[in-house]
């Protein structure tokens, strides 16, 4: 397993490399000082985790979250900020994992071991403040796709979340499998996927039960 951290405390970021050595077998970790490097270092290998700081020189942990949105990575923020809106962007832009530097190292194990499962793991802290929390975020990510996307984009989501083909579509929507696909490529540029490869299917089937509630 690979994971790879990223915060500007030097003497914090070695504490939590021993930790997640402690704790798991044969794990490489890789770390990092800043945002820049991070997203520099994606650009040429792949990891199974992402730790990254809210604040930091460079592209901040949001914004890392959301240049690495389409990768396969599990993204955990470790922080201090422990404000809900905070946690909703993070999670909207790709995190998996929102916990706070004052939380136990029981609780980053945990959270670590959560998100490879590809489940949400939020700091107990954060729940307490706001109950509801993960279905706000839910709730926000329903709103954003209907402002990003057409009453036609949505609805070809959907014909792709129950597997069908361009064709298919095209058949239920009475128009051309060139406009569908035409569609599905304004779909990808909205989200940030590639268009070039099944990135809008995998995407669609990764947030089927978000797709549904359109």
């Amino acid at each position: 397993m690979r994971i790879v951290l990223a915060d500007d405390h030097s003497i914090f970021r070695a504490g939590l490399e021993l930790l997640i050595r402690n704790s798991f077998n044969d794990v490489e970790i890789i770390s990092f000082s800043n945002g820049d490097d991070v997203l520099y270092y994606f650009n040429d290998h792949e990891a199974d985790v992402v730790i990254l700081d809210v604040t930091m020189p460079g592209k901040d942990g949001i914004i890392v979250c959301k240049h690495l949105k389409n990768k396969s990575v599990k993204k955990i923020l470790l922080t201090m900020h422990n404000e809900v809106e905070l946690v909703k962007l993070a999670i909207l832009n790709g995190a998996k994992g929102y916990i706070l530097k004052e939380n136990t190292s029981e609780d980053l194990i945990e959270c670590i071991k959560a998100v490879l499962e590809d489940k949400i793991f939020l700091s107990k802290e954060i729940n307490y403040v706001n109950a509801n929390n993960t279905k706000d975020v839910f709730r926000d990510k329903i709103v954003v796709l209907n402002e990003l996307l057409s009453s036609t984009e949505v609805n070809i989501l959907k014909q792709i979340s129950q597997k069908k083909t361009s064709k298919e579509i095209s058949d239920v929507l009475f128009i051309s499998v060139k406009t569908v696909e035409n569609y599905r490529s304004r779909i990808c540029k909205k989200l940030e996927l590639d268009a070039r490869n099944n990135s809008l299917a995998l995407w669609v089937m990764e947030n089927k039960n978000l797709v549904d509630n359109l």
